[in-house]
């Protein structure tokens, strides 16, 4: 028998496989990697930037003095001396209790002013007072201690602080910085012998002379040391009787 030849098998076609290019996908993953990674970043850097401007505005907020390195804080004559957890701010002196302190107002820390009108005779003065607080915290005083003194010339008229009344201690102030406060303080129109002649029992006005006409000026002391400039006013004669 003869060998018969036998056809070679085909081969089966190769597939050819699609290389895929990942290199879109791998920018596109990689755009959003660093674009979470900004805004992480902004995040925090907005977190920090908060917290820093709310700690600024703690210390150096409307009410506080921003530096203040003194140890102590002036009080009427004396000093407070100052803890390390208190704060000076304009409303006083707030310990870590937030309890607040005010001190006394120093004589250097307090403005007074004084001005009058022209008056007739025996009508009286009222003068008009201003008390303002020049300093960056708040003090309190007692406008009691001020006293109104009118003088013609160098001869004494009037002093207040010569009436029984005169009561140092009245009338507190708790006064803001550049807060001013405003009142006045009454003349009676008379010449007051040894500065004040006092009311007797039952009488309704003083046996002082009414004081003639003329030109006076009236000024504010507290103690012995003047506060004020004096203000003159011209006290008016009255007009005579066309019938007499």
């Amino acid at each position: 028998m003869g060998s018969s030849s036998q056809a070679p098998r085909p081969q089966p076609a190769k597939k050819r496989v699609k290389k895929v290019n990942l290199w879109p996908r791998r920018i596109i993953t990689g755009t959003g990697l660093l674009l979470i990674i900004a805004l992480l970043g902004w995040g925090i850097y907005s977190l920090v930037m908060m917290a820093t401007d709310a700690t600024k505005k703690q210390v150096e907020g409307p009410q506080s003095i921003s530096v203040y390195t003194e140890e102590t804080v002036q009080s009427g004559d004396g000093e407070i001396r100052l803890r390390s957890t208190d704060k000076v701010t304009e409303d006083g002196i707030i310990a870590a209790d937030d309890s607040v302190t005010i001190p006394r107002c120093t004589s250097a820390a307090i403005k007074y002013q004084a001005s009058t009108t022209d008056t007739n005779e025996g009508a009286g003065e009222g003068v008009s007072v201003t008390v303002k607080n020049k300093g960056n915290i708040s003090c309190w005083t007692t406008f009691g201690q001020v006293s109104l003194k009118i003088t013609s010339g160098d001869q004494l008229i009037y002093d207040s602080a010569q009436c029984s009344a005169f009561d140092e201690t009245a009338t507190k102030l708790v006064l803001t910085p550049d807060l001013e406060w405003a009142t006045s303080i009454t003349w009676d129109g008379r010449h007051h012998l040894g500065g004040c002649v006092e009311l007797a029992e039952g009488e309704k006005t003083s046996s002082a002379p009414v004081a003639s006409a003329g030109t006076y000026n009236a000024q504010l002391y507290v103690g012995a040391r003047s506060v004020t400039d004096k203000s003159a006013f011209v006290v008016i004669a009255p007009e005579p009787d066309p019938a007499a």
